[in-house]
């Protein structure tokens, strides 16, 4: 695995700056950008960072059972999980 093990947690550090942290690594520091008026826009990508670990194990299921399943839903999942899991 070449990264971060999960779980990570979704970190409120006020002011407009939300941490994603696994233990006390951090893994993203998403503050708000003046560009983007939208706290809460910085906030919802900071949880959706904090869920890539889940994200990834539930695609990861699915495509170990997706035999049975449309095969265009499931080769999109596995791109998806490809995607995540590709070597830098």
């Amino acid at each position: 695995m070449k990264y971060t093990p999960g779980p990570w947690q979704y970190k409120d550090g006020g002011y407009g700056k939300y941490y994603v942290k696994s233990g006390d690594t951090v893994i993203a520091d998403c503050a708000h950008i003046d560009c983007d008026p939208s706290y809460e826009r910085t906030e919802y990508n900071a949880r959706l960072i904090a869920a890539a670990p889940e994200l990834l194990e539930a695609l990861q299921m699915l495509c170990q059972h997706s035999d049975n399943w449309k095969p265009d839903v499931w080769n999109n999942a596995r791109a998806a999980t490809a995607n995540a899991t590709r070597a830098l």
